[in-house]
């Protein structure tokens, strides 16, 4: 790739300056999930979050926990409402400040005691959703279709 096309590439990129550096080890999907946290001292929030991976996820919350503070997390994906994911994780960054448009205020969340299924389980969503998404580009209508009706389980 030449000079003009990186920059290019760089500006179509959006950026964050909570994250300067970001480091990913599985995929990631943008998707309203409901999600519950729950502190060991007991301090509860209940969240959506807009962007969610194999190794964590962001929650668009008001309030904010203590960078490296444990959560429990207990996420109710649309594959399955009646069966929430649980696992453990902590807070690595906040965003006190909505920046832009498309990054609101929030934490970032790492999962530090997600069992592998529980893992597997998020990346078939992710991985569900981003076959729908490129497919055709009629994404949400086929996506909200797929996934509520339960079909997208096999897929």
């Amino acid at each position: 790739m030449n000079t003009f096309e990186n920059v290019v590439s760089y500006m179509a990129t959006p950026q964050d300056p909570c994250r300067t550096q970001t480091v990913r080890n599985f995929p990631r999907a943008t998707v309203a999930v409901k999600v519950m946290l729950r502190s060991l001292d007991h301090h509860r929030l209940e969240g959506v979050t807009t962007d969610i991976g194999g190794g964590g996820l962001f929650v668009e919350h008001r309030t904010f926990l203590q960078v490296g503070k444990e959560l429990a997390v207990c996420l109710y994906l649309p594959d399955d409402f009646a069966t929430p994911l649980r696992t453990i994780g902590k807070v690595i960054w906040v965003r006190r400040e909505p920046s832009r448009a498309r990054f609101p205020a929030g934490m970032g969340i790492a999962f530090t005691g997600i069992s592998e299924s529980a893992r597997d389980r998020l990346l078939c969503l992710i991985q569900i959703l981003d076959k729908m998404r490129f497919a055709d580009g009629s994404s949400y209508k086929k996506t909200s279709a797929a996934l509520y009706s339960g079909r997208a389980a096999g897929t």
